[in-house]
């Protein structure tokens, strides 16, 4: 889980836009678009899945957070 707390930072870096152009258009040149393609789609597809696994986990968080001042509140009566 650390580590994917981390992807959304290293993707907003300026040089990864430009790094993963630049891979895929050398991938391209070669003859391997298809590769250049993966490359774009796989860094694509980990951001995605970085920023929902981190909405989902705040999401969670403030659930758990209620649900326990509810239980409080209801150890209290």
């Amino acid at each position: 889980m650390q580590l994917l707390a981390g992807v959304p930072r290293f993707m907003e870096h300026p040089l990864v836009a430009p790094l993963i152009a630049l891979a895929s258009a050398g991938a391209a040149k070669t003859g391997h678009g298809a590769w250049g393609l993966g490359v774009l789609l796989g860094f694509v597809s980990l951001y995605f899945g970085a920023a929902v696994t981190a909405a989902a986990n705040r999401s969670l968080a403030r659930w758990v957070g209620r649900l326990r001042r509810y239980e409080t509140t209801r150890a209290a009566h």
